[in-house]
């Protein structure tokens, strides 16, 4: 585990054994909502400027912070919500959709695919809704 706003995550990956003179997939997944705007754009200049060309970035975002009550009906945000909530973790970082593609792009990447919420749903889960219907 790494405190993105206190540690250098790079650091830990490298101890592990990430070499970064090849292609590495990095999957970012459950975090950049929590951090600051700060932590999460120092992550991916980090990133962009360290891991070898071809690195793959695969993670997950909120869309706008602003827009969270819009979702409130898909797959998982009610119990989401709640669960941070609970633990005291807010959702502090969003990325408005439409904007994605330019806020990676400023860090070298290019965005091959974005997949809302109820795509992911509809893509990978609904034949666990049909089991529990």
């Amino acid at each position: 585990a790494v405190d993105f706003s206190k540690e250098n995550f790079m650091s830990a990956l490298l101890r592990k054994g990430l070499d970064i003179s090849h292609p590495s997939l990095i999957l970012w997944e459950s975090v950049s909502m929590y951090l600051e705007e700060s932590a999460v754009r120092k992550t991916l200049n980090t990133i962009s400027k360290e891991c070898a060309p071809g690195t793959i970035l695969a993670m997950d975002y909120i869309d706008d912070l602003t827009n969270i009550q819009k979702l409130e009906n898909q797959y998982g945000v009610q119990r989401t919500k709640e669960y941070v909530s609970r633990k005291g973790e807010p959702f502090r970082f969003g990325i408005k959709c439409e904007e994605s593609h330019q806020f990676f792009a400023s860090y070298g990447f290019q965005m091959k695919q974005q997949l809302d919420a109820l795509e992911l749903e509809t893509r990978y889960l609904t034949c666990v809704q049909d089991r529990h219907k």
